[in-house]
C-alpha cells in the first residue's frame, strides 16, 4: 500500500464516526451521572482561601426542541484544602442548553441559575460562621460523544458567579465527566 493512500485511508476511517447521526429529537429525556471537581477561591481583606471539592453528580434533562434542552443537576462533594477541615459542598443547578446534536460528537453551550451550599462558606472562613447558601449564575460549554441513540459520554466546564459574594469570590469553576442515558 502506498503511503499517501494509507494515510488517506487512515484519515477516512478516523473521521467516519464524526459523520454518523446521534438522532436527537424533541421530547427526548436524559438521565446522567458524573464526577467532577469544583475549584473555589475567596478573598477577604487580602486573606485568600483556595479549596477543591471533588463531587458526584446526578442530572435530568428534557429536549424541548431538537437543539434546546432544559435540565437540573444535583451535586454532592467534599471541600478540601487550604489547611481547613473538610466540608460538605453541594449544588442544585437549573440549566438551559443549546446542543448542535447532528453528529456523534455533540458540542453544547448553556447557562443557568443555582444554589451553592457549603458547610463553611467564605463568610464562615473569615468570621467563624456556619454554612452558606449562595445563589449562583453559571455559563458552561461541553461536548458529548454519543456513539448510539441510548448513551453518551461527556465533558463539561462551567464558570459560576456567586450572586451574594460578587466582590469576594472568583468562580467557582468546575469540570465534569459524565455518562448519560437517553429514553424517548
Amino acid at each position: 500500500m502506498s503511503r499517501p493512500f494509507g494515510t488517506a485511508l487512515a484519515a477516512l476511517l478516523l473521521a467516519a464516526p464524526l459523520g454518523s447521526p446521534a438522532w436527537a429529537e424533541r421530547g427526548e429525556r436524559a438521565l446522567g451521572v458524573g464526577v467532577g471537581n469544583l475549584s473555589l477561591r475567596s478573598d477577604d481583606a487580602g486573606v485568600v482561601v483556595k479549596r477543591q471539592a471533588p463531587y458526584l453528580q446526578g442530572e435530568l434533562r428534557y429536549a424541548v426542541t431538537d437543539f434546546v434542552e432544559l435540565g437540573g443537576l444535583l451535586r454532592v462533594g467534599v471541600g478540601l484544602g487550604d489547611g481547613r477541615d473538610p466540608e460538605l459542598v453541594g449544588a442544585l443547578l437549573a440549566e438551559a442548553r443549546y446542543a448542535i446534536d447532528a453528529l456523534t460528537w455533540v458540542p453544547w453551550f448553556g447557562g443557568g441559575l443555582g444554589l451553592l451550599v457549603r458547610g463553611q462558606g467564605p463568610k464562615g472562613y473569615f468570621s467563624g460562621g456556619g454554612p452558606s447558601f449562595d445563589p449562583t449564575a453559571h455559563l458552561g460549554v461541553g461536548v458529548d460523544w454519543r456513539p448510539s441513540r441510548r448513551v453518551a459520554l461527556g465533558a463539561a466546564f462551567r464558570f459560576h458567579l456567586s450572586l451574594t459574594e460578587l466582590g469576594q469570590s472568583l468562580g467557582p469553576f468546575d469540570a465534569t465527566l459524565s455518562c448519560t442515558f437517553y429514553a424517548d
